[in-house]
């Protein structure tokens, strides 16, 4: 962890400040793509810490944080927390970007698994497929 956390620091291009749909007010980091190299896009927490790359397009930043606050609100490490926290994360992107954002998340969980399927833990892997699953049953219904 202590690692990671360096890492974290020393690849932090910016902070910044988010509000969320709900007036909810938060503080996050935007990390260089150098932090995670095998990764175009990436998002996660380190404690009570937020942050997202910043290949992250900066429409979709409040969204993708939205799922990482989630996952710490509900305190713990289950399939079914992911999912719910995507589907929270969805409820939020407005129609007119819904198509382009469900294809970017979709890419975004398919690229986690293939980079960390060999070494992730595997109850990280069966969340990242749940969420898969779900985006790819949205993609689906949104066609």
């Amino acid at each position: 962890m202590n690692i990671l956390r360096e890492n974290v620091l020393s690849g932090i291009v910016r902070s910044a400040h988010g509000r969320l749909a709900g007036g909810q007010e938060f503080d996050f980091l935007i990390l260089s793509r150098t932090v995670v190299p095998e990764l175009e896009f990436f998002s996660g927490s380190i404690g009570d810490v937020v942050f997202v790359s910043e290949s992250v397009r900066p429409e979709f930043r409040e969204f993708v944080l939205v799922y990482e606050l989630e996952l710490m609100g509900l305190n713990g490490s289950r399939p079914e927390y992911c999912v719910e926290a995507l589907r929270h994360e969805l409820e939020l992107v407005p129609s007119c970007a819904r198509t382009e954002y469900l294809q970017f998340r979709y890419c975004f969980f398919e690229e986690l698994i293939a980079t960390f399927q060999t070494f992730a833990l595997s109850e990280k892997l069966a969340e990242w497929h749940e969420c898969l699953k779900y985006l790819r049953r949205s993609v689906w219904e949104e066609s």
